[in-house]
Parts: structure tokens; C-alpha cells; sequence
């Protein structure tokens, strides 16, 4: 009797979100600040940075924002960052691969602008819409 293999094919993307996709670093952290570009697409203020730093980790690095004056409860804070995070998880794929295929590194901050909580639909569509505007923008200055 033969055993057949029942698993799932593997998806050709990478859905996780490891450290290395976390933007930690200060030093591009504060580059990102002072000198990245920015593009609002509510509720989500953009700002990015394309840089051929040689740093180490993902091509694509993200970190997301809600401020404290907005949301004074961590609770909400984090919920917030949790959809934003999940929604970036699964629709970061065409981005991050460009970037591979430039061979370029971009640094990127998503923040939160609104006073109020929007469902995680909303946020899933606003990032799908962020990302493709970064595609273009990233595409044009190649």
C-alpha cells in the first residue's frame, strides 16, 4: 500500500513577519524621520525611505505607529497595530519582492492618524492601497 504525501504545496510567498521585517535600528529609524518622503492615505500617514545602507536583515522594513495622544489606552494601541500588522503580513509580498529584485532596501513607518477605531477591513483595503502606491514610487526611481 502507498503512502501519499497529503501536505500543501508551500506557497511561493513568505507570510511571516520575523524580527528581521521589524525596523528597530535608531540610526534608520531617525534617517527615516529627517529625510524620507511621505504620502498620507487615510487613516495611514506614510513615511519611507529607500536606502542601499548595508545593513542586515529583510529588504523591506516596517514599523507601525499609533500615537498616545490619540489612543490613550494601550489596549487600543496595540489592537490597532495588531490589524495594521496583519494586514501588512499578508499583502507585503509584491513590494518586498521588487525590492529584492532591485536589489534595493526601503525602511518603512505606517502611522496611525485618526482619534477613532476603524475595523480591521478598513485597514486591510487603506495598506493594500499604501502598498501599491509604494510599488509605483519605487518603480519610478529605479
Amino acid at each position: 500500500m502507498e503512502i501519499k504525501n497529503t501536505t500543501t504545496p508551500q506557497h511561493k510567498h513568505n507570510f511571516k513577519f520575523g524580527k528581521e521585517e521589524k525596523l528597530c535600528s535608531r540610526k534608520i529609524f531617525e534617517l527615516l524621520v529627517t529625510k524620507g518622503e511621505n504620502f498620507f492615505i487615510h487613516p495611514f500617514k506614510v513615511i519611507y525611505l529607500k536606502h542601499e545602507l548595508p545593513i542586515d536583515g529583510a529588504p523591506l522594513q516596517v514599523a507601525f505607529v499609533v500615537p498616545k495622544r490619540n489612543f490613550k489606552k494601550a489596549h487600543d494601541r496595540n489592537f490597532i497595530k495588531r490589524h495594521m500588522r496583519e494586514a501588512y503580513r499578508h499583502n507585503k509580498h509584491k513590494l518586498f519582492d521588487q525590492c529584492v529584485n532591485q536589489k534595493q532596501k526601503m525602511a518603512l513607518l505606517l502611522i496611525y492618524a485618526p482619534k477613532n477605531l476603524t475595523n480591521f477591513y478598513e485597514v486591510s483595503q487603506k495598506i493594500v492601497l499604501v502598498l501599491h502606491r509604494l510599488i509605483k514610487v519605487n518603480g519610478k526611481h529605479h
